[in-house]
């Protein structure tokens, strides 16, 4: 403390690096009410530490029984801050290491009374380059408040609708808290958010008033923005999907990584199925996208024998599922309808093509006995060995209920017709090159086919 009176009897109490903790008010005589009540009319405090809330309830340190008094809080203080003593009930009011004390470096040197050198202890009253508040300053090998650091974090927000935006958090390290911040955009909170680009700055203070500050720009970003380019398969069950990405607008160089292992821009040979890719720019920002590679649906085909008994006629009804439509037909007798009318015996086999080129085969064999007609061959019913043949070919089977053999070359022709009755083989010999239909007859008329090709 100090006292000052000039002539006009106005005096003043200027309270310098203090520390004024837990102290009752005292009965007059010699402190600090006594001295206002009796002739000082000012109280100042500087970078003094007290457990007041404010300048307005500073009864804790004085009374005002006579007229009226200033009371002056000018600059540096700290209010209601435990100044964290090592052993106050002891007696020694030395500032705690553990915890670290806020009075710690929080005077003010320019307010050292002219030739005070010392501390009440007889140590340097300067250590670290400011001056604890209080009797004792803290001396080399104890321990020091951190200095108060502050850095700055920024995040970029994507949004669904509307340009990226950033966010920024101003990161305290050392210090006394509790932390104010003052951002240039006169926000006061510890972090911004949804801010365009441009230059923001931060001031902390801490709690024994210390600051530091902070500058960061936000550089303008342009997000990732892509087309993608699906190929879908073409038939169904194969693998010639492609997906083809191009880039439109962002910041170079480019970088893919699928979900399937690949790290290529674009990818082909896909099957059917969901593909997902991370785009990372140049700044290191990932944009995402996921595709659907579609196939369709399994191309099937059949054939169906419509007979009229009234007249003897036999159609053929081709029906068509799946695949991609228009369709194409084409059969073994020249025709490309879907359907044939009024056919007379022989051996019938439609192609189906699709508008993507995928393609099916059926077939059919019409008969002389309407008994003996079938509607699909089963090529696993009958044994043919060799097949392709360029000589003979030996045809075998299991049932011995089997009593005819029938060989029809691709119009239907009938080329050789056999009793086999008590056989399980037959080996033909001298065919011709061409596509020709085995028909095998048991006891019961059933029938069953196979095909079998001469080089």
């Amino acid at each position: 403390f100090s006292y000052v009176q000039n002539g006009n009897s106005s005096n003043t109490i200027q309270s310098n690096n203090s520390v004024m903790w837990n102290n009752p008010t005292r009965p007059a005589g010699g402190d600090i009410a006594h001295m206002i009540g009796f002739g000082v009319n000012n109280l100042n405090f500087t970078n003094s530490l007290m457990d007041a809330n404010n300048c307005t309830n500073t009864n804790r340190f004085y009374t005002a029984p006579f007229g009226t008094n200033s009371v002056n809080c000018i600059s540096g203080n700290l209010f209601n801050v435990n100044p964290d003593f090592v052993n106050p009930a002891a007696g020694d009011y030395s500032l705690s290491q553990t915890p670290l004390s806020p009075a710690i470096d929080a005077g003010s040197n320019i307010l050292i009374p002219a030739g005070v050198t010392q501390d009440i202890a007889g140590n340097n009253r300067v250590h670290n380059a400011t001056v604890d508040m209080g009797c004792y300053e803290n001396q080399p090998g104890m321990q020091l408040r951190p200095a108060m650091q502050v850095t700055a974090s920024t995040q970029k927000i994507y949004k669904t609708v509307g340009p990226a935006t950033s966010t920024i958090t101003a990161n305290v390290s050392g210090g006394t808290a509790p932390y104010t911040y003052e951002w240039s955009n006169g926000s006061s909170t510890s972090g911004l958010m949804d801010l365009a680009a441009g230059e923001y700055s931060v001031t902390v203070t801490d709690a024994s008033g210390c600051s530091s500050d902070t500058t960061i720009v936000l550089e303008s970003y342009s997000p990732t923005v892509y087309e993608a380019d699906i190929d879908h398969v073409t038939c169904n069950g194969i693998s010639n999907g492609a997906i083809d990405l191009t880039i439109i607008q962002g910041n170079p160089d480019f970088t893919y990584e699928w979900e399937h292992g690949m790290l290529t821009e674009d990818i082909e040979n896909l099957s059917s199925g969901t593909y997902r890719v991370t785009i990372t720019d140049g700044n290191g920002c990932e944009t995402f996208g996921s595709f659907n590679v579609m196939q369709p649906e399994e191309l099937t085909a059949e054939i169906t024998t419509v007979e009229f008994d009234e007249w003897n006629d036999i159609d053929l009804d081709l029906t068509v599922q799946g695949g991609t439509a228009p369709y194409n037909y084409t059969w073994n007798t020249g025709d490309d309808s879907e359907d044939l009318f009024d056919v007379s015996v022989g051996y019938y086999e439609a192609t189906v093509v699709d508008y993507n080129g995928c393609q099916v085969v059926v077939d059919q064999i019409i008969e002389e006995n309407p008994i003996l007609s079938i509607e699909n061959i089963e090529e696993m019913e009958i044994s043919i060995y060799p097949n392709p043949t360029k000589d003979v070919a030996t045809i075998s089977w299991e049932d011995d209920q089997i009593t005819m053999l029938t060989i029809l070359n691709a119009n239907g022709q009938l080329i050789e017709s056999k009793e086999v009755s008590f056989q399980k083989s037959y080996q033909t010999d001298h065919l011709k090159s061409g596509l020709y239909i085995v028909i095998l007859t048991d006891l019961n008329y059933n029938t069953y086919t196979g095909k079998l090709i001469a080089e």
